[in-house]
C-alpha cells in the first residue's frame, strides 16, 4: 500500500489555511494542519478539517447532470456537459448580447490566486463588460453620492446633498 502526504491547502474560506493530505493508493485517508505553512503554522478550523467528510460524503457530485425534460437529473459526460453550456452561452449572447452575461467573483474564490483571472479572461472572451464582487455587492451603497438628484423633492435634494458632503468629508 503507498502512502504518501500530500501539501494543499482549504478551499471552504478566505484564509486557505495548510493543510496536509494523507493519501493512500489514491484515496484522501486523513487531513491535518500544516505546521510549515507559512501564514496559517499549523492551525486549521473544524470546516478545513471536515473536508474529509466533505469528500466522502455519499452526496458529493463527482460527474456534471443535466435536466432532462420530465424534470429528473440525468448523468452526461463531461464533453456533454461543456458543450450544453457552451451552446446555452451561445444562443444567450446572440439573443440578447454579451452583457447579457456577467461575471462575479464572490467569497472565497475572490481570494484564490487563480480564480480572479480566469474569470476575467473567461468574461473578456465572451465580450461582457459586466464584472461583479462581492465589494460592489454589498458595498456600492456606502459609495459618496457624486450628483444631487434633480427628479426629487427639494427636501431629498439636500438630504442628499448632506449626504455627500459628510461621505467626501469621511472619505478625505
Amino acid at each position: 500500500m503507498s502512502e504518501r502526504e500530500v501539501r494543499t491547502f482549504c478551499r471552504v474560506c478566505e484564509p486557505a489555511c495548510g493543510l496536509v493530505a494523507t493519501v493512500s493508493e489514491g484515496r484522501l485517508e486523513k487531513l491535518l494542519p500544516d505546521r510549515e505553512h507559512p501564514v496559517t503554522r499549523g492551525f486549521a478550523c473544524n470546516k478545513g478539517l471536515a473536508g474529509i467528510e466533505i469528500h466522502r460524503d455519499p452526496d458529493r457530485l463527482d460527474f456534471p447532470l443535466r435536466r432532462a425534460v420530465d424534470g429528473r437529473a440525468e448523468r452526461v459526460s463531461w464533453d456533454g456537459a461543456i458543450d450544453g453550456v457552451a451552446g446555452a452561452l451561445r444562443a444567450l449572447i446572440a439573443e440578447h448580447g454579451p452583457n447579457a452575461l456577467a461575471m462575479y467573483v464572490g467569497n472565497p474564490s475572490a481570494f484564490n490566486t487563480l480564480a480572479g483571472p480566469a474569470i476575467g479572461a473567461f468574461g473578456a472572451q465572451l465580450g461582457t463588460k459586466r464584472n461583479f464582487s462581492s465589494g460592489t455587492r454589498a458595498r456600492s451603497t456606502r459609495f459618496p453620492i457624486l450628483r444631487t438628484p434633480t427628479s426629487c423633492s427639494s427636501s431629498a435634494r439636500t438630504r442628499a446633498s448632506r449626504t455627500a458632503a459628510s461621505s467626501r468629508s469621511r472619505i478625505r
